[in-house]
């Protein structure tokens, strides 16, 4: 949660730096294809009923990927924009919990979200609602889960094509049991995002 925070005062802050730095309004319409890259932590929820273990291991690492999309920039400053990614990330720790050494690992994932947003000057804020799909290990336990995945960005204009940003979100990934065993994986993630728009 507060590497989330952190995210967020970032975001708040490339925002507040893109619209002082250019009066005039941009137009975000049109197709885009580009990269993130950044950190991420995922912490599973471990819950044995046959024995007394229930605790909540974390993993980080490097995570980062590309992404494409089209986005309607509207005149009355409102935008709506449909986007596509894909990630890899090292998200791998080993835990020892009791006489057990647990290794979380998060791999590959991608997803669809719906970015609305608000356009100020140069700078668009933006929301992030989406579902997204991922590999995860804990311990011999491995499986693909999906999850919602809500967010919060900012993108400006470094030129009439690239958008610069920061993206920030946590994804809630449905939980799996395993017999009476239940894991229960949440994924906070920060990104540097580079785009180019048609």
């Amino acid at each position: 949660m507060k590497t989330f925070k952190l995210a967020l005062a970032g975001t708040a802050l490339v925002g507040a730096l893109a619209t002082s730095a250019m009066a005039g309004e941009c137009s975000f319409s049109g197709f885009y294809l580009g990269g993130q890259l950044g950190a991420g932590t995922t912490n599973t929820e471990v819950k044995v009923p046959a024995t007394p273990l229930n605790a909540k291991v974390a993993a980080t690492g490097v995570i980062g990927g590309l992404h494409a999309g089209y986005g309607k920039h509207f005149p009355n400053r409102f935008y709506v924009g449909l986007e596509a990614y894909g990630n890899l990330s090292s998200n791998n720790q080993t835990h020892t919990v009791g006489a057990l050494r647990l290794k979380t690992q998060r791999n590959n994932s991608f997803g669809l979200a719906l970015r609305p947003g608000v356009v100020f000057g140069n700078a668009l804020f933006y929301a992030k609602a989406g579902v997204e799909s991922a590999n995860f290990k804990v311990g011999d336990n491995k499986s693909r889960r999906t999850g919602f995945v809500p967010g919060l960005g900012v993108a400006f204009h470094a030129t009439d094509h690239v958008i610069v940003g920061v993206e920030a979100t946590h994804t809630f990934y449905n939980s799996r049991k395993v017999g009476t065993d239940k894991y229960q994986p949440q994924a906070t993630d920060c990104f540097a995002r580079l785009s180019y728009k048609w």
